[in-house]
Parts: C-alpha cells; structure tokens; sequence
C-alpha cells in the first residue's frame, strides 16, 4: 500500500482554493499549460500569474514558488509596518487622555480638600 503524496490541498480549509487546487492536475493532464489553470481565476493576483507563466516556458517552474512567497512575505511587512506607524500616533493620544484622566482624578480631590480646610 503506497502512501499518499502530501499536496497543498491537504492543508487548504478554503473551498474554492481547495477546488482550484483539484483542477490544476486536470488540467495539466488534458494537454493545457499550468499557467493557463491560473489564468482564469480571479482570486489569483495578477503577479502570481505573470511570474508563472514565462517561467514554466522556459522550463524553470521550480523556484517561482518561493519567490511568489517572499514577494507576499515582504508585501505584508510593508503594509504591518504602515498600520504600525498609523496606529503609534493614536495609541499616544489614547495614553495621553488615560494619563491625564488618571492625574485628573488624583489631584482634583486634594485641590477640593484644600479649599475645603481654608
């Protein structure tokens, strides 16, 4: 008995991936080319579809993968450092508020304690 091959349907919880995923071989198997299975879909980023393409010409798939995932890797720390710089200033008004409030109601009631003794 032959175990089965690990695939990347097998960790895909997303139905129409998981679909799409179950289509490529199909289509490979029907004579059509692997990035003629990426063309259609419209959840595929246009990059993703552009760096396949050439690549599976030229006989060199191999390494698209990996650079389609750094590329997303530092598509994401881009936008991770952009909310990041975003949210700093207004996380600063949010301390300055809760601070002032917190000196607000310590210092108030001994200014009303002194006026209360004179």
């Amino acid at each position: 008995m032959q175990a089965s091959k690990p695939t990347g349907k097998n960790v895909v919880k997303n139905r129409i991936f998981h679909d799409f995923i179950d289509q490529l071989p199909l289509g490979v198997t029907a004579g059509r080319t692997l990035a003629s299975g990426f063309k259609t879909p419209s959840f595929i980023p246009l990059i993703v579809k552009k760096m396949i393409a050439p690549r599976e010409e030229t006989g060199n798939l191999a390494p698209v993968p990996t650079r389609i995932a750094d590329y997303f890797q530092q598509e994401l720390e881009k936008i991770l450092k952009f909310i990041s710089k975003a949210i700093e200033p207004i996380m600063l008004l949010v301390m300055g508020v809760i601070v002032g409030l917190l000196i607000s109601s310590l210092i108030l009631p001994i200014f009303k304690l002194s006026r209360a003794v004179h």
